[in-house]
């Protein structure tokens, strides 16, 4: 209860004096809050940088694996195909050589 012996202008300037207490206490949560919520949004910000360098590294070695899959793929392909080649050349080189003699040296007949 305010004494009535206080002159007005000392319980106003008393009120200004709470008031101006309480508006900075409210500044200091805020800030603080503020703080707590940048802090936070680093964090997550750097987390998010984290996980998504490691996807991109992941994503990077995914396609290399696919890459040297498909490369052996087609090796192993070619391979094949020389050796099958090799096989049927192989297979119809005395018939080559015997035409070419033919061809080659007139009949002895």
């Amino acid at each position: 209860m305010i004494d009535p012996s206080t002159s007005p202008l000392a319980v106003i300037h008393e009120k200004e004096h709470e008031l101006a207490e309480a508006i900075r206490l409210a500044r200091e949560r805020a800030q603080a809050r503020l703080a707590e919520a940048r802090a936070r949004a680093n964090a997550l910000k750097e987390q998010a940088e984290r996980e998504g360098m490691q996807q991109a590294e992941q994503f990077y070695q995914d396609g290399i694996a696919r890459a040297r899959a498909q490369a052996e793929a087609q090796r192993a392909a070619g391979q094949a195909a020389a050796n099958q080649l090799r096989e049927n050349g192989t297979v119809r080189l005395d018939e080559a050589v015997e035409y070419i003699v033919r061809f080659v040296l007139p009949k002895l007949e």
